[in-house]
């Protein structure tokens, strides 16, 4: 059995909630697996993460959680 963290999508701020409904096309009522990684990395190592996964992990997710789940519904 594995223990996932599950977020709301309608608590989420406007652009990150729209950022997450352009990429996640599945329809209302379901959950979505978002994996918790770096968008790219900089040449001089910064790790930079989209505004989705930077709300996440402001928000409970962690690195170490690799990914969480996001309740898809509007």
């Amino acid at each position: 059995m594995k223990i996932m963290k599950v977020f709301d999508c309608q608590e989420m701020p406007d652009d990150v909630r729209s950022e997450f409904f352009g990429w996640a096309e599945q329809g209302n009522d379901c959950y979505v697996k978002v994996f918790i990684e770096p968008y790219e990395k900089l040449e001089d190592d910064t790790l930079v993460y989209s505004p989705l996964v930077t709300w996440l992990m402001k928000n409970g997710a962690e690195l170490q959680d690799k990914e969480v789940i996001i309740s898809h519904w509007w």
